[in-house]
C-alpha cells in the first residue's frame, strides 16, 4: 500500500478492523517487548488540576508561552517563549493538553486505505506489535 501511486502525500489509518482500548494497545506493546504492562493508575482529575496550576504559574511569571499538545512540539516552540533574562524557560513535563490527548477516547476507521489502496490487514493487534518490535530490534532501532 505504501508504494501505491494514490498513497503519495496522503495519510491513512491502518487498522486490523477491530476497535481496541488504550489498555489493549499498551498490553500488546508490552507483551511484544516481553514486559508486564504498567499497573499504576493515577486519578486524571487531580493531575490535570496540578498541571493547569503549573502552566498558569509559568505564564504569570512570564517564563512560558503558549502550551502545545506534545513535549516535542513544545520544545520546537521554545524560540517563541518570553523569558526572564538569565532564566531558563520552564518546560512542564506534563501539560493539560497532553493529559487531554492521552486520555481521550477515539476510534479510527481503516476502510479508506482498504477501499482506495486495496490494503488487507495481515496482522491482528497483538501479532502486529510483535512483528513491529521484531523488525525494530532487527534494524537496531530497539
Amino acid at each position: 500500500a505504501v508504494s501505491h501511486p494514490s498513497a503519495a502525500g496522503r495519510v491513512f489509518n491502518v487498522t486490523d478492523g477491530g476497535f481496541h482500548t488504550l489498555n489493549e494497545i499498551i498490553e500488546s506493546i508490552c507483551s511484544a517487548l516481553g514486559r508486564k504492562p504498567p499497573r499504576l493508575s493515577l486519578p486524571v482529575g487531580p493531575i490535570r488540576i496540578v498541571a493547569g496550576l503549573v502552566e498558569t504559574g509559568c505564564r504569570v511569571m512570564g517564563i512560558m508561552g503558549g502550551i502545545v499538545g506534545t513535549r516535542s512540539q513544545f520544545l520546537r516552540k521554545l524560540g517563541h517563549i518570553p523569558t526572564i533574562p538569565g532564566h531558563v524557560p520552564i518546560i512542564p513535563p506534563v501539560t493539560t493538553e497532553m493529559i487531554d490527548k492521552y486520555t481521550e477516547d477515539i476510534a479510527v476507521d481503516g476502510s479508506l486505505i482498504q477501499k482506495e489502496l486495496g490494503f488487507i490487514p495481515q496482522y491482528d493487534l497483538k501479532a502486529g506489535w510483535e512483528e513491529t518490535i521484531r523488525a525494530m530490534r532487527a534494524c537496531g532501532a530497539l
